[in-house]
This record gives C-alpha cells, sequence and structure tokens, in this order.
C-alpha cells in the first residue's frame, strides 16, 4: 500500500511540477483565482490577501481596493518571480498581480450569520472571537497576538477539535430519538451506520457554509477514513488507520506535504492515539478528560515551539481551557441561536484583554526531528514510549522554567 501510494503522491507531484514550470517560465499567467484569506497589512491602502486558483494553486497577494471580502472573485494578471521555486509554489508563494475585472461574491449564509454575530456583540474583538470559531474568519492582529499569548491557538482555528465537539452534540441529539423509532419501524438498522452518515453529511453542510477552510477539510477527511474502517471492522484507534488517512490526503492535495498546519494536526492525533493506548486501562473517564489534553500539551510542546517561540506562563491553562471550551463552544452555539451570545462577553473580554509579557523560547530542528521519531518508535516498544514519555516532560520543563 505504502509503494502505491508513494507512487500516486508522485504523479501527482509530477502534474503540479508541469504547471509550475510552465508558470516559472511564462511572462504572466491570467488566471481566475477566489479570496479564502484576508490579512491585515502594514500599508493603509493594501490588504494583503490569500487566493485559490485552480492554475497556481493557493498563493498571496496585495490588493488595492477598499472593500474586499472572502469568497470574492478576481480574473487577474499573476506575475512569476524568476527565483520562484518549486517548493515556493507547492507552499503558496507571494505574486504581484494587476487585477483585470472583480465580481463581489454574492450575499450568502456565512455572512448572514456572521453579521447576526456582530448584532450581538459591542465589542468587535468578541465579534471577531466568535466569527473565527464559528465560520474561519481571520483574526485581528491584536486579538490573535492575545490568542498565541494565552496557547488557545488550537481553539480559535477550526479544526477536528470542533468537528469532534459538534459531532459529539449531534449524536447526542440524535440517538434517544433514532432509537425511538428504531424500536418501532427499522429494528434491522445499524443505529451506528445511519447516525454516523447523517453526523458525516451534517458536518459537510457546515463545511460548505464555512468555505471549505483547509484545516476543517483535513479534520473532515480524517473523519470520514476513521468512519470507513468501523464499517470495514478496522480498528479506529490505529496507527494504521492514522497513516492510511494521511496517504489518502496527501494523494489528493499533496501540497500538504509542505504545510505546517497538516503535519502539526497529524501530530496531534498521533499523539492521542498514544496517550488513549497508555490510558486503556484506566475507566474512569472524568480521569482522562484531564489527562489527554494536559498530555497532548505536554506532548505537542516541543514540537509547536519549534515553529512558535512565543511561550507565556499563561499558556499553562491551556489544558484548563480547553476542557471548558468542550463545555463551551456548543453552550455558545445555542446562545447565539437564541439571540443572546452577548451573554458572557465579560469574561470574554477579561480573558482576551490580559496583559501578557511575551518570551520566546525556540525548540532547535536538529532536536524535533529525532524527538518526532521517537515518538514514532515509542508506538511500537514500550521502553521506547517511557523514555519518550521522559524527554517530553523535560523539554515541556524546559520550556517554561526559562521563563521564570
Amino acid at each position: 500500500m505504502l509503494l502505491i501510494a508513494t507512487a500516486l503522491i508522485a504523479l501527482h507531484l509530477g502534474y503540479i511540477y508541469k504547471r509550475y514550470l510552465f508558470f516559472k517560465d511564462a511572462p504572466f499567467v491570467l488566471t481566475e483565482a477566489k479570496v479564502i484569506s484576508i490579512y491585515p497589512s502594514s500599508s493603509d491602502n493594501k490588504k494583503r490577501v490569500k487566493l485559490s486558483s485552480g492554475k497556481l494553486g493557493e498563493f498571496y497577494t496585495q490588493i488595492t481596493r477598499d472593500e474586499v471580502s472572502i469568497g470574492d472573485e478576481i480574473r487577474l494578471f499573476v506575475y512569476p518571480k524568476r527565483d520562484l521555486s518549486f517548493f515556493e509554489f507547492l507552499k503558496g508563494s507571494y505574486y504581484s498581480v494587476k487585477i483585470s475585472s472583480y465580481r463581489e461574491h454574492r450575499w450568502s449564509l456565512s455572512d448572514k450569520i456572521a453579521e447576526w454575530i456582530s448584532t450581538q456583540h459591542s465589542d468587535s474583538r468578541v465579534a471577531n472571537f466568535y466569527q473565527a470559531i464559528y465560520l474561519a474568519h481571520p483574526l485581528d492582529r491584536r486579538l490573535r497576538a492575545s490568542i498565541t499569548a494565552l496557547g488557545i491557538n488550537h481553539l480559535t482555528a477550526l479544526s477536528g477539535f470542533h468537528l469532534g465537539i459538534l459531532s459529539g452534540v449531534i449524536v447526542l441529539i440524535l440517538s434517544p430519538i433514532y432509537r425511538f423509532f428504531q424500536d418501532r419501524y427499522f429494528p434491522y438498522r445499524s443505529r451506528y451506520n445511519d447516525i454516523g452518515a447523517t453526523v458525516l453529511m451534517l458536518l459537510f453542510i457546515y463545511i460548505h457554509i464555512t468555505g471549505y477552510p483547509p484545516s476543517l477539510l483535513r479534520a473532515y477527511s480524517m473523519m470520514v477514513v476513521g468512519w470507513v474502517a468501523l464499517l470495514w471492522g478496522v480498528e479506529l484507534l490505529s496507527f494504521t488507520t492514522l497513516t492510511s488517512a494521511v496517504l489518502l490526503l496527501l494523494i489528493l492535495m499533496p501540497h500538504f506535504l509542505v504545510s505546517k498546519a497538516f503535519w502539526l494536526s497529524v501530530a496531534g492525533v498521533m499523539y492521542i492515539f498514544i496517550l488513549l493506548k497508555s490510558f486503556v486501562n484506566i475507566h474512569s473517564w472524568v480521569v482522562k478528560l484531564i489527562l489527554l489534553p494536559v498530555g497532548i500539551f505536554i506532548l505537542m510542546s516541543p514540537v509547536v515551539h519549534s515553529i512558535f517561540p512565543e511561550t507565556t506562563l499563561y499558556q499553562l491553562a491551556s489544558p484548563i481551557l480547553s476542557v471548558a471550551f468542550v463545555v463551551f463552544y456548543p453552550l455558545s452555539i445555542i446562545l447565539h441561536i437564541t439571540g443572546l451570545g452577548g451573554v458572557l462577553d465579560t469574561l470574554l473580554i477579561e480573558l482576551l484583554t490580559v496583559n501578557i509579557t511575551v518570551d520566546s523560547i525556540t525548540i532547535p530542528i536538529w532536536f524535533t526531528i529525532p524527538y518526532l521519531l521517537l515518538s514514532i518508535l515509542s508506538i511500537y516498544r514500550r521502553y521506547l514510549l517511557i523514555l519518550f514519555s521522559i524527554v517530553a516532560l523535560i523539554t515541556f520543563l524546559y520550556i517554561y522554567l526559562s521563563i521564570l
């Protein structure tokens, strides 16, 4: 399977490389692109945007336009850099552009939801926070800095964590309803199969509303692979299942090979599997609920700090906030649906405006790579798992004791 997957990934990369050569050698390329993200820019009259194009994939540029929003479609001339590498092309580079025509996106359900959220909050930061965790809207620069200092980036960037919470809520709602009708009308059907398919369908609708953010697509694809594995009788908490999901995603979207966000999510899922395997003899779900976020935080710290050096003692509260978010997220959705979204504003403003001193601790790559290899090997040998746990704990202590 690995050889076949590698061959398919190589073939897809070869197709993309052909497009890269054409683009690099051309004076320009005329293409249609869609705005998928907007970022703050140092220039007052320009906005830095991320675009998605069928010809060029995802790339960045600056647009001189007062009104530009996510979902807008632009026909533009794109001018390649002469020294553009294939790695940059695959990852998504910055290009100079000239707009040929511009078409604003039609008012969508996502826009209506964003507007509904805004009307329930007097503080724009809080509205922006909710729009991010519901609709994958980009965060304001200052708000992002506060969230990074608190160590809760994973709570504001839509991911598998959010899909997991939503799917759990959907299952809790649908199970008693389905059981009632199943007992009376179709006892021969499988509740797990039908509810699982319904959950995946509803989550896909949600992803469509949010505009298919890459983080959600990655998480959703892994959920689909996991569900298919269950249907086939394959163990869900299996590293074979995780590897299959990763290979499938790389076959379909080989640019994930150079995506830090993708590999961070893979590492996170792998560490969840490792911890669940380690906690197999712990039967109390309350204990697991406490140990799991703490364990993930410790194991992920060396990996995260090799990419994001920002470090504060407030980040130690991240496991607690993660557990609280499991309740906060569906509760806040209900409050917004009923028009009471502003109930928790005072608490959120207090949290998001804490004055935090940020230090910088970077874990070198020469340590991170062996650390990741050790974490993979720990899957197969218990003594390596113990060694890995000790290394992770020592590194975690080094990171946070260094800023005392």
